[in-house]
């Protein structure tokens, strides 16, 4: 990105089963459209699978980068330092730092959350670790020239940090990232957008920084799906459009084949001008596509941005 290459991120969807061909295909399939992987840390508030582990199993078939999403809600500052120096030794240097949903909004609502520490200072805490390979006053050995050595590791986190593009008080949302820019972001990526005008002002605000921005979308085939994300998407707002739209598809078409026509049409015709003016005004770097159940939109919208 700092090299002005435009990058597609694509995203693992999580199930509750636990065979791994499940994301095998899934990797597979991505790393033909995308430059980067994320891996999302227990989304929603879910139970799932450790995004370690996860990574472990496609990285055979997804050589490229993957990014781990890192959250502060299931771990105190203990168990945070555990995952890092995880991620480290296995090799995972891309990490999205985030606070985390709170566990209200998933299949666990009694959970306590832990936000022992908010995604500031686990920014300040990977920061540190890329200085002085340290956690609270512990070091930790580094192999130095394996690690120079060896193509897919360098010695340092690469590191993410969310903005809410969609802030209801921008002054806010940009005085809490100017405090993670001044320890040191490598890469911003936003929440999902569904139109250009709710977001380049802040996207205009965040280019004095010389940050690398990945925005993304949410591309849906399914109406049902649609209404119950609009009610959990945490401060945004899922537009009338987009869901009148995808419901007249639904209620209208007369068999499936004709329906994934009109959704994909539908999907393509509406964020591809969004994305495309967002880069030709240079205010975005990349885009990651949020899709459930939906991969094959990818490569079409890739096709028609790129066109």
């Amino acid at each position: 990105m700092k090299r002005g290459e435009f990058i597609y991120e694509g995203e693992i969807e999580y199930s509750t089963s636990l065979d791994p061909q499940i994301y095998l295909k899934q990797a597979i399939f991505l790393k033909s459209h995308t430059s980067a992987l994320s891996i999302p840390d227990n989304p929603g508030s879910n139970i799932f699978l450790s995004n370690i582990a996860l990574a472990q199993i496609i990285r055979p078939v997804y050589n490229k980068d993957i990014i781990l999403n890192i959250s502060c809600r299931d771990y105190n500052r203990i168990g945070l330092s555990s995952r890092l120096i995880t991620a480290y030794t296995l090799g995972f240097r891309n990490l999205l730092l985030i606070t985390g949903d709170h566990p209200s909004l998933g299949t666990v609502p009694e959970s306590k959350p832990v936000f022992d520490l908010d995604s500031t200072q686990l920014l300040q805490l990977c920061r540190e670790f890329n200085h002085t390979h340290s956690f609270f006053g512990t070091s930790f050995d580094i192999n130095h020239e394996k690690s120079l050595n060896n193509p897919i590791n360098q010695l340092n986190f690469i590191l993410g940090t969310v903005v809410n593009v969609h802030a209801s008080i921008p002054e806010i949302e940009m005085a809490r990232f100017q405090r993670k820019a001044e320890l040191g972001v490598d890469f911003i990526q936003t929440q999902v957008i569904f139109n250009s005008e709710a977001v380049v002002l802040m996207l205009k605000n965040l280019q004095k920084y010389d940050i690398p921005i990945i925005t993304g979308i949410v591309p849906l085939d399914n109406y049902a799906l649609a209404k119950k994300i609009a009610r959990f998407l945490p401060g945004l707002e899922f537009p009338k459009e987009i869901l009148n739209e995808y419901k007249k598809i639904s209620q209208n078409c007369q068999n499936s084949a004709e329906r994934s026509k009109k959704f994909d049409t539908f999907n393509i015709d509406y964020y591809s001008p969004i994305i495309r003016e967002l880069r030709r005004k240079g205010l975005i770097h990349g885009l990651y596509f949020a899709t459930i159940s939906y991969p094959r939109i990818i490569p079409q919208i890739i096709q028609k941005i790129d066109g």
